[in-house]
């Protein structure tokens, strides 16, 4: 890394919009599509889609680790995604080792164009709900998030936005019922209920239109969510952060 400096530092301080890139997610574009080698591809992506939405500011935030505080919490936290990684084959996991090798070697070179941040056991959407909801909370300009994780809507403001390279959408507050049969207000409850994995979309929408059941799950949830941010600000561990000399 060229530099390593403390999250508030990470503040751009121009106006203009901002781009916040998932960049693991990002990488993934090119995993499934087979190729190799996309460094080059992945940076000029990124650049493209700054010049699309008008970005003056770039940040590629990138997981470093699962996320320790929900392991915490739930010890079995993604235990799935370990379970695959487990019962992978050996080709499996050459092919892996492949694509995190020049994943590791993009954000190698992005750093010198955009900075990168990456905090030991917090994840890219832990980091990008930080900056969009406590560094650029009183931000005037658009902020684009660029993840195809549903997840990332949570972070949906009048001002933040998504876009997913998967369906070729934009996913904004103003356009939330083009594409969704819940408020926005219930995104929440939609993922903690859905990755229980023990209802089916039926009872998941029976049960988003209780607001006993809306009332538990938006308590609890938002609960440990200001837990989890007020433990990244306070925090006295330091997020790495490249930057151009």
């Amino acid at each position: 890394m060229a530099g390593i400096m403390e999250l508030k530092e990470a503040r751009p301080v121009t106006g203009g919009n901002i781009l916040i890139i998932d960049a693991l997610n990002l990488a993934f574009r090119y995993k499934h599509s087979g190729e190799q080698y996309f460094a080059t591809k992945y940076i000029d992506v990124v650049k493209s889609l700054a010049r699309s939405y008008d970005c003056a500011h770039v940040i590629i935030t990138s997981d470093l680790g699962s996320s320790q505080y929900r392991l915490n919490i739930y010890p079995d936290y993604k235990g799935d995604r370990r379970e695959k990684v487990a019962n992978q084959t050996e080709e499996e996991k050459e092919e892996f080792e492949v694509f995190f090798e020049e994943f590791n070697n993009t954000l190698d070179l992005i750093k010198d164009e955009f900075p990168v941040l990456k905090y030991k056991g917090v994840e890219a959407d832990d980091i990008a709900a930080y900056l969009t909801h406590r560094q650029f909370k009183d931000w005037e300009g658009d902020i684009w998030l660029v993840s195809s994780d549903k997840d990332w809507d949570l972070l949906l403001e009048d001002n933040v936005h998504r876009f997913s390279y998967v369906t070729r959408k934009e996913y904004t507050l103003e356009n939330w019922e083009e594409h969704y049969d819940w408020p926005h207000s219930m995104a929440m409850d939609k993922i903690t209920l859905l990755e229980s994995r023990e209802l089916g979309l039926s009872e998941l929408y029976s049960l988003l239109n209780s607001s006993e059941t809306h009332s538990i799950y938006m308590d609890s949830c938002l609960y440990l969510e200001n837990m989890y941010i007020s433990k990244i600000q306070t925090s006295s561990g330091k997020i790495y952060y490249g930057i151009s000399n």
